[in-house]
């Protein structure tokens, strides 16, 4: 029972945190005497090594996301260090000695190797693959690109540069290279890899350290360093100063990656100092803090001059329990890969670091503000829909001008993605587009629903405001306004029986004229009379609807304001009328005065049209002459 009560306290706790792991962490040997761990971030394979008797070692590999292990066994040549597929994981690489690396075929276990090239005791930093066949070397005194060639059970040298590097960071996603150089390491070169083998130098970047760097003989870090790609933009990402005293403040410094260079583009400030580590989640650039034990959240589209500061105060990721146990977080065995995976080597688990956004609605209290965060966050509809219910409540309603500006980051969202896909930009990247659909179903439909009897008159007031406020965000933003929008506020209007702000709203505008809106007019006509001229007047007005306003007359038997509308439109519009229609309905509604004028119309149609006032064969007039001839004698007809 107290099993039971522990666990129903981690799971409250999680539902509460922003920052959580994955639910079912990828299990492995931990890091023991024998037993080496590796991961390949390309891949999003973990290898495990156990060295056994015999010369021989145990490999397992367990991929990201998927339940299929492989295991096999290889001869040992010597301590592993790295080990990665190639990217159609038909060879398998082995780094087993400072220069060189072991390649085997898969299909058939055969093994061929490749030294550095090097005769000067280079040391082997590390490898990667840049494409199925292509294998970068980069060593202290350089980079060295060969071609792999499984069938020949071969290694081709491509091209090499000779360049002093420290240490390297590779972005897979992107096969970019960046190699560190100088005493101070602060001086970052980047290459970046295409087809055919082509290596492509961008211009390098010189990090400024702060002044502690030089006192205390502090070198720029491989762990201070990495390539993110955030709203589809790679950034080097660089944390700067804070590491061994606790006055200076650590700040993290983003430069855009593009074909030209590299160029300063955000500064992350910071008031803490000490050992962080960064991952990404969702765009969000996530950086850990082990002294404190929490995690500070950015996003780059919240900055003031290009300095971004956390979008909430820093936090913890949720407690974890694994074998029934609290895992320590923040751990110094934590180590952390690109965009969102952490390793504890010692515990053996592997998770991937995700985003639980509720908790962050009650976090930010810039309604506006979090919207426009909401909007792009990946599975972000139902909360984003649930904090714009909240926004318009009724009886807790935010502020109009609030709810404002909730509508206008909403609709800018929708037209730049409408922009988007009419351009085939990839400008709106992942962003959540919330439709005038969506708002009408979860958000305005059930809105009148839940006002009492005894707050309506006021607080029909501010539901007739909020759509309003909707629509003129709507018309801001250049977006077609859909009719059922019209309809919200015209059936809201009628039922709170505000006649006279329903001909203000149609007569300024505030609801524009449509087909569909004029049929809910004419609906009306049994609560409001005035109804029927209205929406006669709003079809005249579209100019494309003249035979729906012939329908709606002749609907309501009046043949005579149709007649005389037909004849304002000119000859065309009166050749083109059924005769036989306007007859038909002039003998329905038994009216003789009636019927002699429609008759006494139509033949001096034919007369204009044809210069006879008999009616045609095809116009089926036969029997309407001779009811006429029956009540009025003779016709010219």
């Amino acid at each position: 029972k107290k099993k039971q009560t522990n666990q129903k306290t981690i799971n409250t706790s999680m539902e509460s945190h922003v920052l959580r792991l994955s639910d079912a962490p990828l299990r492995f040997t931990p890091v023991q005497k024998a037993t080496a761990v590796f991961f390949d971030d390309a891949n999003r394979q973990l290898f495990t090594v156990k060295e056994k008797d015999q010369g021989l070692m145990e490999v397992t590999v367990a991929t990201l996301g998927s339940p299929n292990v492989l295991s096999f066994g290889l001869p040992f040549k010597g301590q592993v260090t790295s080990m990665k597929f190639s990217p159609d994981k038909r060879v398998l690489a082995i780094q087993n000695s400072l220069r060189t690396v072991q390649f085997i075929n898969m299909d058939d276990r055969k093994d061929y190797s490749q030294s550095c090239r090097s005769k000067s005791s280079p040391h082997l930093h590390g490898f990667h693959w840049t494409s199925h066949t292509d294998v970068v070397f980069v060593t202290n005194q350089g980079m060295e690109l060969y071609q792999v060639q499984p069938e020949k059970r071969s290694v081709r040298y491509m091209k090499s540069y000779s360049i002093s590097v420290n240490w390297l960071v590779y972005s897979p996603e992107d096969k970019l290279l960046l190699v560190s150089t100088t005493p101070q390491a602060n001086s970052l070169h980047a290459f970046a890899f295409g087809q055919k083998s082509s290596i492509t130098r961008l211009s390098k970047v010189e990090v400024e350290l702060p002044a502690t760097y030089n006192q205390l003989g502090q070198k720029l870090q491989e762990k201070d360093v990495a390539l993110v790609n955030i709203y589809g933009q790679l950034y080097l990402l660089v944390i700067r100063g804070g590491h061994k005293t606790k006055a200076e403040r650590a700040e993290i410094c983003l430069w855009a990656v593009t074909s030209g260079g590299m160029m300063k583009a955000y500064i992350l400030q910071m008031e803490v100092s000490g050992r962080f580590a960064v991952n990404v989640v969702d765009n969000l650039i996530i950086i850990h803090h082990q002294t404190s034990e929490t995690s500070m959240i950015f996003d780059l589209r919240n900055h003031v001059d290009r300095i971004v500061i956390p979008v909430i105060p820093a936090l913890s990721i949720a407690p974890f329990r694994l074998d029934d146990k609290l895992c320590e977080l923040y751990s110094s065995s934590w180590i952390v890969f690109q965009p969102n995976i952490i390793i504890d080597a010692k515990l053996g688990a592997l998770w991937t670091l995700g985003l639980n956004l509720t908790p962050i609605t009650r976090m930010m209290p810039d309604k506006a503000m979090l919207v426009n965060f909401l909007l792009r966050r990946s599975g972000s509809r139902d909360v984003t829909l649930d904090v714009l219910r909240a926004a318009v409540e009724p009886s807790t309603h935010a502020p109009l001008s609030v709810i404002s500006a909730m509508f206008d980051q909403l609709n800018r969202a929708c037209a730049d993605h409408e922009a988007s896909q009419g351009s085939g930009s990839q400008a709106h990247h992942g962003a959540l587009v919330i439709t005038q659909s969506d708002m009408y179903k979860c958000v305005f439909s059930a809105l009148d629903d839940k006002v009492e009897d005894s707050d309506r008159s006021l607080k029909y007031r501010f539901i007739v405001a909020v759509l309003v406020e909707y629509i003129r965000s709507l018309n801001q933003h250049k977006m077609e306004v859909q009719h059922y929008m019209y309809e919200l506020v015209i059936n809201l209007l009628v039922k709170n029986s505000r006649f006279h702000e329903l001909h203000q709203f149609l007569q300024y505008h505030v609801v524009n004229d449509s087909k569909h809106v004029a049929c809910q007019l004419l609906s009306l006509e049994g609560v409001y009379p005035p109804a029927f001229q209205l929406a006669l007047d709003m079809l005249k007005r579209l100019n494309n609807a003249n035979d729906d306003i012939f329908d709606v007359l002749l609907s309501k038997g009046r043949l005579l304001p149709a007649l005389r509308f037909a004849r304002s439109l000119g000859g065309d519009a009166v050749n083109s009328l059924s005769a036989h229609r306007f007859l038909d309905a002039a003998y329905a509604a038994n009216d003789n005065t009636l019927f002699h004028t429609v008759f006494k119309f139509f033949e001096e149609r034919n007369r204009q049209l044809r210069k006879n006032p008999k009616f045609l064969p095809g116009e089926d007039c036969d029997r309407f002459v001779r009811y006429y001839q029956r009540l009025f004698g003779t016709s010219d007809a």
